[in-house]
């Protein structure tokens, strides 16, 4: 299995990029047989809800005339491999669950202690 490529965009660009799609098209809905993706999908897309758009379907804006590869590489900031954005990801929650666990096990008194209270 081929693991898929992230293109982080500025953001301008990726708005305009998928302005482009609705206005040939019409709406997102006329637009989304073309490029395989839900109306709401492209909808968020234009409005910078997904902060990186894959490989493919920046292929297929190309091969569909929507924009051409000069222009994308002038707007890519980042290219990521997307189990290694997932990774990266899963690490950061990792380490603040783990920072925020041991603030709330330094606060919280032991069992022994709350024993011996209930007792005397």
């Amino acid at each position: 299995m081929k693991d898929k490529i992230l293109l982080k965009f500025k953001p301008s660009f990726q708005k305009e990029l998928f302005k482009r799609v609705i206005l040939k098209y019409g709406n997102s809905f006329k637009a989304s047989p073309y490029l395989g993706l839900c109306p709401s999908v492209i909808r968020s897309y234009k409005c910078g809800g997904f902060q990186s758009v894959s490989e493919e379907i920046v292929g297929t804006l190309i091969h569909l005339n929507i924009t051409d590869k000069q222009e994308v590489q002038e707007n890519i900031i980042k290219k990521i491999c997307k189990t290694e954005l997932i990774n990266l990801n899963l690490t950061k929650g990792r380490d603040y669950r783990g920072k925020k666990l041991s603030l709330l096990k330094n606060k919280l008194p032991n069992i022994s202690t709350l024993i011996k209270k209930i007792i005397i």
